[in-house]
């Protein structure tokens, strides 16, 4: 996977890939992440299960890398990739925060949706839809 994500990016020099527990345990309860969004942090995707070390996770993984620097491998880990190791490290970090903030306010009760009219701006915001 490390070494697609690098064929198919030019701008990637630094892929990282990590078992972070709060973003596994995300990847298990099947949690809408695009109606959970928050203004600090873009969408995550989250690929369906592949077995983990094999080319079936990369290919999981395939349609996100153009728009997007990170993901969640189902049930396996996270990877991130970015220009640099900081930035890819970053990245990381950032959806480990993300995935335990989401999984503290889903203990209490399941968060209210962003309205569409939000969600469209952090959408274009971020860059991923026109």
């Amino acid at each position: 996977m490390h070494t697609q994500i690098y064929k198919e990016r030019d701008d990637v020099n630094a892929v990282i890939h990590a078992h972070a527990p709060y973003c596994v345990a995300l990847s298990m309860l099947d949690i809408d992440i695009e109606n959970t969004l928050y203004a600090t942090v873009s969408p995550i995707p989250i690929t369906e299960f592949a077995m983990p070390s094999s080319e079936e996770s990369y290919l999981k993984m395939k349609s996100f890398i153009k728009d997007y620097n990170w993901g969640i491998l189902q049930r396996h880990g996270v990877v991130a990739y970015e220009k640099d190791l900081l930035g890819a490290f970053l990245r990381l970090e950032g959806m480990e925060h993300y995935a335990k903030m989401l999984i503290y306010a889903f203990s209490v009760k399941e968060p209210n949706p962003l309205s569409e009219e939000y969600k469209d701006k952090l959408m274009r915001f971020w860059g991923l839809i026109k």
